[in-house]
């Protein structure tokens, strides 16, 4: 299940990374990718008590401000990219070993 979950943290920061500064996808996409983000987060940071769940529910809630033009393109910006990526790079290789 790690390795799935890994995947999609991948292919989030991927379609995020496109969309914010290529501006690829549509902001339906956006929209959805940070709603799941935040869904996940909070039911696995009740579940588990653990921190970094909830920090996938404010990375989606930053990715959900930022579809909406609230922000704009910034140094917190990579560093969210840079988390999602690490998280699903790490899932993956804890799925496969």
């Amino acid at each position: 299940m790690r390795l799935v979950f890994g995947v999609v943290y991948i292919l989030i920061a991927v379609v995020f990374a496109l969309d914010l500064y290529l501006d690829v996808s549509s902001m339906g996409v956006s929209v959805l990718l940070s709603l799941y983000l935040i869904s996940k987060g909070a039911i696995s940071a009740v579940m588990k008590n653990s921190v970094v769940s909830a920090l996938d529910s404010v990375c989606g809630l930053y990715f959900l401000l930022m579809s909406f033009d609230a922000f704009t393109v910034n140094l917190v910006t990579v560093i969210f990219l840079l988390y999602l990526a690490q998280k699903g790079a790490t899932n993956v290789f804890r799925g496969i070993y």
